[in-house]
This record gives structure tokens, C-alpha cells and sequence, in this order.
């Protein structure tokens, strides 16, 4: 068949449009066409058919990638009312042929940079044409928005027939002021382009309907094709490429700096696309529910007149329907009363949304991501996996196949598949039989998976591969290694612990730091608690906390002196990760080592005062010392041997992450009274904000509890300077409101 006789129907669409899908879907069924060319690369044919496979739902994306290096890739998403995957629908159901006529990934993954850029030689406005043409268009009638512009003329039109018609002639228009030129990669992908489109009229085919963007639309025509039937797409370097689907969400399918091609708002395009008729009350209603879920009361009579409020709003604006501007004044005036600020606290969840793709099963052959799918599965946690869940999965361990899900989010750690996120238990939770995990699924994780099935076929493979590779790197840490080897253990993968724990104990060796070798040992107080629990083997464990816990207790008093404050708030915090390890760990002669330590450097004046503080009220918790020794030790504090900035900052470590208690008592509070009141103005004003912030730690009970102290009457307390800084203003209002006790009116 010559190709004059063939008939090439050309539909301009706008990326994601709505309306554009409908008014194609109507074009379609007029034009009935024999054979479909979309713009699209050329490798995503192999897996069109998916599409149509039950259990898959938008949002999805192609993923092309390069199967030597999985993070050179790029995606093309869709949801359900974007125009190419309805035109993809259309010829599967009614099986006619679908060609994808883009530039093939394999050539424009292997480049980048597509040489010389033909657009140099054009002016400024020729460029801006090019680069925006829809904004263009938009600006040249006024309009600062083109998403507005689209949508008054092109989104809302009523009718398909002239509406591409009118598109195609725009197109033209700016095509020939451009002088047919653009960028180098936009000129190649059309010349390929052109190159599908003659390829399917010399199969024959008699009415071929040709899906892009509307910009491309003018050098597809047939005269167009015909007049350069000569030309050949150029030779271009090429590495080798996989497509597949995965699952996508509404918030990357924003129009944003990284992706140009997105909408404003995904959920009202859906509205639109599904119930063409009633948009307006189908947005409405879901917004709605977003604020009640909020806690704001949202009744049917608001839904009603915030709808009355949009249409007219649409009519004095001379437009067919509402768009995102008439959507954002109605939910201010109506829903939020005239406070935008309320709109804003829920503009992603009203406007964006956050539906999640679905994909029924893995179209994967690659060996890793199918056995972590499988997993996932097996596990029942596939929910958690491809969709926004924000339900805390509660893990007890006893029950096994609540370990198994444990072993397998813990296995995903060394996997670095970021994936999981421990939530703090509360009280009656602890214990090392209770996980609860919150997750942090995105459209990344899918090309993680296939980074990762490129490095290995299984995940303990690939595990112990990532393993190896840190531990011989320059990167390698004590912290991230104790963080590693309770993840392995917690895995049930014991083959790694024997390697985390040579490197770890050959780096230890060459450390003295007690703040960098405490952060090893939570990971491995928690691993040995664990392993005790399951049975597993926790040898090395115990070896290596053995090795780092004497060095811990014999270094850190020397490591305390001529420090600054904030090394010394950051030591205190090591000095309680070394004592808590005695509650782990029976290890009694070393705790005893420690308890001298501990009562030696609470009394060396060259130890920095909040070390001495918080050292004074370890020993009164164990009882190391007596009643009489620490009020001795709260006298010399106060006295002329300290400065007020000393005492103060011992105050700081004694309250700090402890208890009031061993003040609130008379002795202690007329002590602390008397040394305030023999401060000047001057050192008073200095030592304020630091006992302000010491205090403010502490309860309220405590806090009245040592006011009532003072407002006793005793003879001993004359001076306020105490209840001026140990009962701030703002205190005594929240706890009156709070418990009202009319002793404090």
C-alpha cells in the first residue's frame, strides 16, 4: 500500500491531562485505528500486556535501566488518567497493535549529552518557546500559570472533534516560528520518531493514530514524513537495557523542578477523569473526609456550599468548570473559614493525595528482587511494602512468625534498604521479645532492589558481599559495626558475626576514646540479650564486650578533665551508657572497679563540674555513699572554692536525666539557698539561665513539692532567690491549671 492512501491521525496531548485523556479515548473510538504509535521508548513493548493484568492499579512507572549499573535509569510514570496508558488500554482491548515510537533507552541512557545543541542560533523568545511552549502560549494571553491557560482552553473542552485540530495548528504556528529547531535530543527523538511511523505504514496499516506531546505533533504529519523520507536516525553509542513496572505515587506525579511533565494536583485529575460529570462533589467530599480525619467538623451543608461557591466563582470567571485556583479560594472561605493557614496543613493530602500503586506480582527475572518479593509475601508484609501504611506493625518475638518478619526487616538493615523505621516502645512494651516498626515505602526502593540484584541472587549473598566490602573500606566505623552486628544477629545470619567482630575488635585496639568505643556497646548489650533470648550464639559478643567495658570504666575519669561544657553534657551521656551496662551484664568485680571510679572522680575538683554532678547522683541512687557524704559534697559545691558557674553546672548533672528528690530535703535546700543568696547581681544574672534550664527537667510534683518547703515558713529560709529561679511564672500557671491546689492561689 503506497503511503499516500494510509490515513495518520495525530492527537497532541498534555502529560497526565485529564481532559486530554478523555477527549483522546473519544477520538479513538471515532477513528477506530488499525495500529496505535505512542510516545514512549521503544523497550517498553515487551511489557505493555501487563498492563492489563488483574491486581495492578495506578499510579505505576516504566523503569528503564542499565543492567550493568541499575542507578543509571530514569522513569516515565502514569496514572489512571494519563492519556498514554488509556491509549495503551484501548489497543489491548481491542487488540490492535501498539508501537512505542520514542527514542529507544538504550541510546539515551548511554547519552547524556547529545552533542551540539541546535537551538544556539535562536533568540531569546524562540528559546522560551522551546523550552515552555504551553507557557509560552499562556503569557502571550496574560496569564502567569500555562496549567491554568491548558485548563480553560484544552483540559475543560467539551467536545474531542477540533480539539486536537486546534492543538495541531498552535503546534505549527510555533514550530515555524522556531525555525524547526530545538534542542539536539528533542531532534533526534522525532527523527526516531518518524522512522516508527514509516515502519508501520510499510507494514500496511491504514489508520494509524500517533499519541505524544502536543509540541511533537507537527513534524509527525504525513507530509512531514514524506518529505523526509531520506533521513536516518543517527548512530548513536548504546548499552545494554531491562524495563520494568513498579508501583509510583501521587506526590511524585507533582509538577515540580524535578519533574516537568507533572500537575499541580493529582487527586482533583482523578476526579476529573473518573466522574467527569460530578468532579466538583466527588472532590469536595474526599476533602472533607481529610478534615474531619484532622479534627476539623466538616458537615454536609459545608459540602454543598463550598460546591454552590466553586461554580460560581467557575461562572464570573467565564470558565466551563473549576480549576485548581477556584478549588483553593472555596476550601479557604468555606472548609477553613477564611484561615488559609488551615488549607495549607492539608494541601498535599487534599491536592496531591496519597494513593499508591499496586502491582499484583513481580514481572521480575532477576533473581534477588524475586526472592525479596517473595518473601515480602510469604511474610504478609506486602501491604506495608507497596503502599502508604501508617499503621506501627507490633512484633512479639515469642511467636514465630513474628520473629520471622523480624529476621527479615532486620536482614533488610544489612541489605541498606531503608525501608524500616523501630519505633520507642513504651513502658509496658519493653522487653526483648517486642518490636514495633513504622515504614517508609517509596518508588526508590524499587530501583534499590534491582542496584542490588545486580551485586547478588540471593539476600544472603548480597549481605554478606556488603559486609565484606565495608569492612575492607576506608568508611568502616565502631558504631556503624555494632549497629551491624546486632542487625546479623537479630537476622539470624551468624555466619557475619565472626567477621564484624574481628574488625571491630582490631579497630579497638588502636582507640581510646570512651565517647567513640560507648557506641559499640548498646548494639552489643542489645545483642547479647537478644541472642540469650533465641539461643543464639553470642559468644563473640560477650568476648568483645568484655574487651571494651574495662577500658570504658579505667579511662573515662582521665578523659573528663579540661574539657568543655558541651564535650562534658556529651560525656555524661557515656558515663550512663557505662553504668547501665551492669543491668545487662553480670560482670561484678569490673562493677565494683567502676563504683570506686565513680566516687573518685565525683570528688576531683579537676573533673569537669557535670561530671561530677551526675556522678554525686549515681552513687545516691546505688547507695554507694551516705545521706551525710552527700550533703558534705552539696556544701563544698556551693562553696568559695567553685565559682557560681561551676555550681551551677553541677546542678546541671546531678538533675540531669535523674530526679529532684535528693534536694528536697532541708538541709539541701537551705544549703543551695544560702549559697544564693551570698551571689552578687552580676553572678546572679549569669548563673539564672543555666539553673532555669537544670530545673525545668524536673517534675511538677517535685517542683511543688519543694516550693511548699519554702512557703512553710521555715525560720532558716528567709531569702526568695530559691522560688525566683526553682519556680518560674510559666510553671506555676500550667500547674495550677493542671492541678489546682488552692495552696498555690
Amino acid at each position: 500500500m503506497r503511503m499516500q492512501e494510509a490515513e495518520l491521525n495525530i492527537l497532541g496531548i498534555r502529560h497526565h491531562g485529564a481532559g486530554s485523556c478523555r477527549r483522546m479515548m473519544m477520538a479513538l473510538e471515532q477513528i477506530k485505528p488499525d495500529a496505535l504509535c505512542i510516545e514512549l521508548p521503544k523497550e517498553v513493548e515487551q511489557i505493555l500486556h501487563q498492563l492489563s493484568e488483574s491486581g495492578n492499579e495506578c499510579p505505576l512507572a516504566f523503569l528503564l535501566y542499565e543492567e550493568a549499573q541499575a542507578n543509571n535509569c530514569y522513569y516515565l510514570p502514569f496514572a489512571e488518567f494519563s492519556p498514554e496508558y488509556q491509549a495503551i488500554l484501548f489497543g489491548l482491548k481491542h487488540h490492535i497493535p501498539v508501537f512505542a515510537m520514542d527514542l529507544p533507552a538504550k541510546y539515551a541512557l548511554a547519552n547524556r549529552s547529545f552533542g551540539t545543541n541546535d537551538s544556539k542560533n535562536l533568540t531569546l523568545e524562540q528559546k522560551n518557546m522551546i523550552r515552555d511552549p504551553l507557557g509560552y502560549l499562556a503569557s502571550m494571553q496574560g496569564y502567569k500559570d500555562s496549567e491554568i491557560w491548558w485548563s480553560k482552553y484544552f483540559e475543560h473542552w467539551t467536545e474531542h472533534s477540533g480539539l486536537f485540530d486546534m492543538i495541531q495548528q498552535l503546534m505549527c504556528e510555533l514550530r515555524h516560528k522556531s525555525n524547526h529547531l530545538d534542542d539536539a535530543e528533542t531532534l533526534i527523538r522525532e527523527k526516531f520518531m518518524r522512522d516508527q511511523i514509516r515502519k508501520c505504514l510499510a507494514q500496511g496499516y491504514k489508520k494509524i493514530a500517533v499519541i505524544c506531546g502536543a509540541w511533537h505533533g507537527p513534524v509527525l504529519t504525513m507530509d512531514h514524513i514524506h518529505q523526509s523520507s531520506h533521513e536516518k536516525p543517527p548512530t548513536l553509542k548504546s548499552v545494554n537495557t531491562s524495563c520494568t513496572l513498579i508501583p509510583w505515587s501521587y506526590q511524585r506525579l507533582v509538577l515540580n523542578r524535578e519533574y516537568s511533565a507533572g500537575v499541580k494536583s493529582p487527586a482533583w485529575n482523578e476526579s476529573l477523569f473518573l466522574h467527569p460529570d460530578s468532579a466538583l462533589s466527588d472532590w469536595l467530599t474526599k476533602a472533607a473526609w481529610e478534615f474531619r480525619k484532622f479534627g476539623y467538623s466538616i458537615g454536609t451543608s459545608e459540602i454543598i456550599d463550598a460546591e454552590k461557591l466553586a461554580y460560581q466563582l467557575t461562572l464570573l470567571r467565564g470558565l466551563s468548570k473549576p480549576g485548581i485556583q477556584e478549588l483553593e479560594e472555596t476550601l479557604i472561605c468555606i472548609f477553613g473559614q477564611a484561615d488559609p493557614g488551615k488549607i495549607q496543613l492539608l494541601s498535599e493530602k487534599i491536592f496531591v493525595g496519597s494513593k499508591i500503586g499496586k502491582l499484583h506480582t513481580d514481572q521480575s527475572k532477576l533473581p534477588f528482587v524475586k526472592e525479596f518479593k517473595s518473601q515480602i509475601k510469604s511474610l504478609g508484609l506486602l501491604g506495608y511494602w507497596e503502599q502508604e501504611n501508617e499503621k506501627t506493625l507490633q512484633l512479639d518475638l515469642r511467636k514465630p512468625k513474628h520473629l520471622e518478619k523480624s529476621r527479615f526487616i532486620h536482614k533488610c538493615f544489612l541489605l541498606e534498604l531503608n525501608w524500616a523505621i523501630p519505633v520507642s516502645l513504651d513502658f509496658v512494651a519493653q522487653g526483648n521479645f517486642h518490636e514495633h516498626w513504622n515504614f517508609a515505602w517509596s518508588p526508590e526502593l524499587e530501583v534499590d532492589l534491582i542496584h542490588k540484584a545486580i551485586l547478588g541472587n540471593s539476600m544472603d549473598e548480597l549481605a554478606s558481599r556488603l559486609l565484606v566490602d565495608f569492612i575492607q573500606s576506608k568508611d568502616v566505623s565502631l558504631a556503624k559495626l555494632g549497629m551491624l552486628m546486632e542487625h546479623a544477629l537479630k537476622a539470624g545470619m551468624d555466619q557475619l558475626i565472626t567477621g564484624i567482630s574481628q574488625k571491630i575488635h582490631a579497630l579497638c585496639i588502636d582507640i581510646e576514646d570512651v565517647m567513640e568505643l560507648s557506641k559499640l556497646l548498646r548494639p552489643l548489650l542489645a545483642g547479647l540479650s537478644y541472642g540469650s533470648l533465641h539461643n543464639y550464639h553470642v559468644e563473640n559478643t560477650r568476648q568483645l564486650i568484655e574487651f571494651i567495658l574495662p577500658r570504658l570504666v579505667f579511662n573515662f575519669g582521665h578523659q573528663c578533665i579540661g574539657i568543655q561544657d558541651e564535650k562534658a553534657r556529651s560525656l555524661m551521656q557515656t558515663m550512663l551508657t557505662i553504668h547501665s551496662s551492669f543491668y545487662h551484664c553480670q560482670m561484678e568485680e569490673l562493677k565494683a572497679e567502676w563504683k570506686e571510679q565513680v566516687k573518685k572522680f565525683s570528688a576531683q575538683i579537676s573533673v569537669h563540674p557535670i561530671i561530677r554532678g551526675k556522678g554525686i547522683n549515681l552513687c545516691l541512687d546505688e547507695q554507694w555513699i551516705s545521706d551525710q557524704e552527700y550533703g558534705d559534697r552539696l556544701i563544698m559545691e556551693c562553696g568559695d572554692a567553685h565559682s557560681p558557674n561551676n555550681t551551677a553546672l553541677w546542678l546541671e548533672g546531678f538533675l540531669l536525666s535523674g530526679s529532684a528528690f535528693y534536694l528536697n530535703k532541708d538541709e539541701m535546700i537551705f544549703t543551695l539557698d544560702n549559697w544564693l543568696r551570698q551571689l552578687s547581681d552580676e553572678q546572679f544574672k549569669t548563673v539564672l539561665p543555666l539553673l532555669r534550664r537544670s530545673f525545668s527537667q524536673i517534675s511538677y510534683g517535685e517542683l511543688i513539692r519543694i516550693k511548699s518547703k519554702i512557703n512553710q515558713g521555715n525560720k532558716n529560709l528567709q531569702s526568695l532567690h530559691l522560688y525566683q529561679w526553682v519556680w518560674r511564672e510559666d510553671l506555676i500557671k500550667k500547674t495550677i491549671e493542671k492541678l489546682k491546689p488552692q495552696s498555690l492561689a
